[in-house]
């Protein structure tokens, strides 16, 4: 608070402005007061207004230069703070004005992976899960279930994405290599996966019945072909 207090002086004392006046200094104060006289000072200068001044007299303005250097204090001390809280700077304060995209997605990502441990190795195992065992218990006290399940699995809520159409592409070839399942992608976005199977059985049945399958698939993939030309065309 030190600096923030010397800032607010400083700043003070900058929006000042000073007229020194030399010449007779007797006749300068001239047919003032006392206090007028032994101050030597000619008054307030009225905002929009005029003063005669004695003759021979020179006015000289002072007026202090800003120093520079607080706007980089600041912006290195909420650095501090996000570094410590694991936020990312943009995040915390909105000002992407020296942030790429690179940078700032390779922060998130960092920021995500850190977040992603908190839930998993905190809030889950420590909170989430406890509250389930008492609720199971409970239930299976008060007669609504035969038996306590805890074989529960445990969804987080999804993170939005950063370049949507690589991200869906990424995750697709991670599913076509078996490198991961619908069922945990469906997860990762906050969803139940067997809600969303139901639904995409539901849809899929009624779109055959109305005969619009066919032509949503035909469609699709004139798009992927024309996709294809696109990338197979010489440079």
């Amino acid at each position: 608070m030190l600096y923030e207090d010397a800032e607010q002086h400083r700043k003070n004392l900058e929006t000042r402005l000073a007229v020194i006046g030399s010449g007779d200094v007797d006749g300068m104060a001239e047919d003032e007061s006392e206090t007028v006289k032994e101050s030597r000072s000619m008054g307030e200068l009225p905002s929009g207004g005029m003063m005669q001044v004695p003759s021979g007299t020179n006015l000289t303005v002072v007026q202090p230069n800003a120093a520079p250097g607080y706007v980089e204090y600041l912006k290195m001390q909420l650095h501090l703070i996000a570094a410590g809280a694991g936020w990312t700077y943009e995040m915390m304060t909105g000002d992407v004005r020296e942030v790429s995209y690179t940078s700032a997605r390779i922060r998130r990502l960092d920021c995500r992976r850190e977040a992603e441990q908190e839930q998993w190795l905190h809030v889950i195992p420590k909170l989430i899960a406890p509250i389930v065992r008492a609720f199971s218990n409970a239930c299976e006290l008060a007669g609504r279930v035969k038996k306590a399940d805890y074989n529960l699995r445990y969804a987080t809520p999804k993170w939005e994405y950063t370049n949507p159409k690589d991200d869906v592409a990424s995750d697709l070839d991670e599913i076509a290599g078996g490198l991961s399942s619908f069922s945990e992608k469906l997860r990762s976005r906050g969803y139940e996966p067997d809600e969303v199977f139901d639904e995409l059985a539901e849809d899929i049945d009624k779109l055959r019945k109305r005969g619009i399958l066919d032509v949503i698939l035909m469609l699709r993939k004139g798009t992927q072909m024309d996709e294809l030309a696109v990338k197979n065309q010489p440079p």
